[in-house]
């Protein structure tokens, strides 16, 4: 696969994983223990200029959006990682014997 259509795939799911962790924080009160430090909420409220009502609530959105992108690659990294690993181990059994342990 070209560097390309790898990068502008992982751009994508950074993408659609911090909507749907997004979306889901959001509509989800149980899950308001995961957030930002108040001192991010208060520089986001001053970049947007909220002060009541819809501007606190896209805050909120962009906050979600924030830590979406922040697990989305935490859990790419995790998996790329783990895709090495295994392709390593795999690499070193490739060559013993399948009683070699005995």
């Amino acid at each position: 696969m070209s560097r390309y259509k790898s990068a502008i795939l992982l751009l994508l799911q950074i993408a659609i994983g911090s909507l749907i962790f997004a979306i889901v924080w959001i509509r989800t009160p149980s899950l308001w223990l995961i957030t930002l430090p108040d001192g991010v909420w208060r520089l986001l409220q001053d970049g947007f200029n909220a002060s009541c009502c819809e501007g606190i609530a896209d805050v909120e959105f962009v906050g979600g959006l924030i830590l979406g992108a922040f697990f989305s690659i935490v859990i790419i990294v995790m998996l790329r990682i783990a895709k090495r690993l295994m392709a390593r181990v795999q690499q070193t059994h490739k060559g013993t014997p399948e009683n070699a342990h005995r």
